[in-house]
């Protein structure tokens, strides 16, 4: 066995931002160099290890309650948190946790991409794909609506209690800007076309 690290970390840390109210972080953005509006939670903090050939290690997964994860569940090694409040609980819990080599094995081989694609039924030399972009070529301003319909959609429905009215109006006064400048550009591009005016 080599005895070089492959892997080699000191002192590893991540911190997070934990702002009481949406606003704070606005300020906090607008004027960094002010008063502190958040707290800092370190999920890892002054973490050193080596990882040499042929050794292996196993981390926890944490992550929130949604999609594929809440199928998995009741997996072990996998830790879901429902709010903020409770990652400091779900994190001891993940770095209490311990599984047996053979276990991870077993998860690992269970969870292949070659085993998920059997269990589906789909080959995955099967590709399709289109060619050079068929759809958003031949029709760019059909796309760059739904593409900006989709901006304006998402922002309600994730971000738009969390932000005063007037900064709600100003993003989406943005993004119909930009949707307004992106048929100015194409509808240019298809005049030069239609003249015959190259590059």
């Amino acid at each position: 066995m080599c005895s070089d690290p492959v892997i080699k970390t000191l002192g590893l840390g991540k911190c997070y931002q934990i702002y009481d109210q949406p606003r704070d972080r606005l300020l906090q953005l607008l004027l960094p160099r002010g008063k502190q509006r958040y707290r800092e939670f370190w999920t890892l903090k002054e973490v050193s290890l080596e990882i040499r050939k042929g050794e292996a290690l196993g981390l926890p997964v944490v992550s929130t309650d949604f999609g594929e994860m809440s199928v998995r569940r009741h997996t072990p090694g996998v830790f879901l948190s429902d709010t903020a409040a409770d990652i400091p609980q779900v994190m001891r819990q993940a770095l209490a946790f311990s599984e047996p080599l053979a276990n991870t094995l077993q998860f690992r081989e269970a969870n292949s991409w070659t085993k998920r694609f059997e269990v589906a039924h789909a080959d995955p030399s099967n590709q399709r794909r289109s060619h050079s972009g068929a759809c958003s070529r031949s029709r760019p301003l059909f796309v760059e609506w739904h593409k900006h319909r989709g901006m304006i959609r998402f922002y309600g429905k994730f971000f738009r209690d969390d932000y005063p009215k007037v900064l709600s109006w100003c993003i989406c006064a943005g993004v119909w800007l930009r949707f307004g400048a992106m048929v100015g550009y194409y509808s240019a591009v298809r005049l030069r076309q239609i003249i015959g005016v190259t590059r």
